[in-house]
């Protein structure tokens, strides 16, 4: 069995040497990229193996196995990406393919290369080796080496990641025979339990050889890094100070990390540190993989059925039955594909056991960035996270009663915030950050156990309305608009007078009122701005200002005002290219003016450049949703 085992490790090693000739043959092929056609802003999905081989097809698929399962991945249509596309894609900077996919060889194996050749060859699919550095150096012909990562480099269909350089070992974290993982536990010495600052100390060292051991071999540094055990310090083992240190370390040499590895996609508002990926079951089949990720993919439908477990993704013990789903202590259930939502309305009706805090979750981008309301013995509560930590925007004084049911909805749309239990409306509009990222609808045992009787949750769109005023708008429509753009003229006291009445009345519908500058030259429109924001009701309440195709200065001048844009460009200005958004921020906006045809070929060319979710037009609630933009609506006077 040795003997064999050796043996093939050689040929392993024979059919690399021949792979790396392919470079010189002319007529290679090549990884399938036209990124000239790329569209797509909704995101990607990330899978990873452990390796290809055989002899554990639970973890391990053979390589006729994985050779099925790409062929089904292409004939689905997806189409592969590497990490520099993922960056680009994450920052605002270049979309990505149709069903975007990044595939992850983890471990640094030589067969991830050899056995995924031929399907990499018939499908153009390209790929990321995520290797642990230590193993560079590696006695026998397992793992890749040093002198395979040349070869490997040559042949264009691979990119690299770090893995860790000794992160991928087990350490000593006790004084007898226990182990734990290199970058969540402090190490047991000679001396004792190391340090904190030997700690930060061995862990930042870890990440700094990985990626200098990787970009001194190949000559190129490493953006991806993958987490040894998808253990970043969230789990229950770490130690308090792990997740922090581990994502401040990674940060500082990789600009992209995947820490979990149970569910696969990632959305434009993903964080680029905690970001996602799936360990691919070896024994699944192609049928099986492609609809394991359709169920993940961005829905704009409503969803939340607790009947339907293959709509939700539990982290933890949770149980799904016809009756709904019973959560344990720190279990969490997210709905599969509301990873993109911003704006929703969603509803669900807990049983709270005794001491429990249970949590309905909107805007889920990570530990660091959400919107929730707790439920617990002592009352409902609103809290916010963002950057600048953990904020309470309600609370109510009324107890819930245990082992009883208790409807509660949860209602977002752009900075605005409501809270109803059961029929009664007991908090909004609710202030929230100006700046907001979309994320994950889900339930979550903050502490002990509950019953989730019934959930559903609506996103909403994110459309965006135009008249000269709100009252222009139909009372019965403005509920459906996140926005309203309306023209600025002046800064007269009528002017200001009749504004302060409409933003008041717009916030407390939940109608974010953008003023649309008129004046035609920078410095008249933003003297007018300025002095209507003197006002601190018009400070408070405008965070965006609308403009027609706007100059460099002007666009200069509202954004040192701490304001974001939405350039409204003519459709024939955009088609043309004549219209430059570099000057555009992450928080501004495009708003397309013109009819179908133009709009259309106006998009064409402009989502080639800008994010559809920052984008808007004036087409129907189909094709916006189509192309992933917002819909606009014109009030004529």
């Amino acid at each position: 069995m040795k003997k064999l085992s050796i043996a093939l490790q050689w040929l392993v090693v024979a059919a690399l040497a021949a792979l790396a000739l392919q470079p010189f043959i002319k007529g290679r092929p090549l990884p399938e990229r036209q990124p000239e056609t790329w569209r797509n802003w909704q995101g990607f999905m990330a899978l990873s193996y452990a390796g290809v081989g055989i002899g554990a097809p639970e973890t391990y698929p053979t390589p006729k196995r994985m050779a099925e399962q790409l062929a089904a991945l292409h004939a689905a249509g997806y189409r592969t990406i590497t990490p520099a596309d993922a960056l680009a894609f994450l920052e605002g900077r270049r979309p990505l393919p149709p069903k975007a996919l990044l595939l992850l060889l983890e471990g640094g194996r030589k067969d991830s290369v050899v056995f995924t050749a031929k399907p990499f060859r018939k499908t153009g699919f390209c790929g990321t080796l995520c290797l642990p550095t230590r193993l560079l150096d590696a006695r026998g012909a397992f793992f890749l080496r040093s002198g395979d990562l040349h070869r490997v480099a040559k042949m264009k269909f691979w990119s690299f990641a770090g893995m860790g350089h000794a992160a991928i070992d087990e350490i000593p974290v006790g004084p007898g025979d226990e182990k734990g993982h290199f970058l969540t536990r402090r190490a047991w010495t000679n001396a004792g339990l190391e340090s904190p600052e030997a700690f930060r100390e061995r862990v930042a060292a870890d990440y700094a050889n990985c990626r200098d051991a990787i970009a001194q071999t190949v000559g190129e540094t490493p953006l991806a890094y993958v987490y040894p055990f998808a253990d970043a310090g969230q789990g229950p083992e770490a130690d308090p100070d792990a997740e922090a240190i581990n994502r401040e370390e990674v940060a500082k040499h990789f600009q992209l990390a995947f820490v979990e590895a149970d569910q696969p996609f990632n959305g434009p508002g993903a964080d680029p540190h905690a970001l996602q990926r799936w360990r691919v079951p070896g024994n699944a089949t192609g049928a099986e993989l492609v609809r394991r990720l359709e169920q993940f993919a961005p829905r704009a439908n409503a969803a939340g059925d607790l009947r339907d477990a293959g709509a939700w993704q539990g982290v933890g013990k949770v149980h799904f039955s016809g009756a709904g789903a019973k959560f344990a202590p720190g279990a969490a259930a997210w709905i599969r594909g509301s990873d993109n939502w911003s704006d929703v309305d969603v509803t669900a009706t807990l049983r709270l056991g005794a001491d429990a805090v249970a949590a309905l979750y909107a805007r889920h981008v990570s530990a660091q960035s959400f919107l929730r309301v707790t439920l617990a013995p002592a009352g409902l509560r609103v809290q916010e996270r963002t950057a600048g930590g953990l904020r309470t925007l309600y609370e109510s004084p009324d107890p819930l009663p245990a082992n009883e049911p208790v409807t509660v909805r949860l209602r977002v749309k752009g900075a605005r915030a409501w809270l109803w239990r059961g029929a009664e409306q007991l908090a909004g509009p609710l202030p929230l950050a100006a700046r907001r990222a979309p994320g994950r609808v889900g339930l979550a045992a903050e502490t002990g156990a509950f019953r989730a009787q019934a959930c559903r949750a609506q996103p909403l769109e994110a459309a965006l309305a135009v008249a000269a005023d709100l009252e222009r708008v139909p009372a019965e429509n403005r509920d459906a608009f996140q926005a309203l753009i309306a023209p600025l003229a002046g800064s007269s006291a009528d002017v200001a007078q009749a504004w302060r009445r409409t933003l008041l009345a717009a916030a407390a519908q939940g109608v974010e009122i953008v003023p649309r500058l008129v004046a035609t030259d920078a410095a008249t429109a933003l003297a007018d701005l300025r002095a209507l924001r003197e006002d601190p009701i018009f400070r408070s309440l405008i965070g965006r200002v609308a403009a027609t195709a706007p100059s460099a200065e002007l666009l200069q001048g509202l954004h040192d005002s701490k304001l974001a844009v939405v350039a409204v460009v003519p459709a024939a200005a955009a088609a043309q290219g004549s219209f430059d958004a570099q000057g555009l921020r992450p928080d501004d906006w495009i708003l397309v003016d013109g009819d179908e045809t133009e709009t259309l070929a106006a998009l064409d060319r402009l989502l080639a450049v800008f994010p559809a979710d920052r984008t808007a037009a004036f087409l129907d609630s189909a094709r916006s949703r189509e192309l992933g933009i917002a819909p606009a609506v014109r009030y004529e006077p």
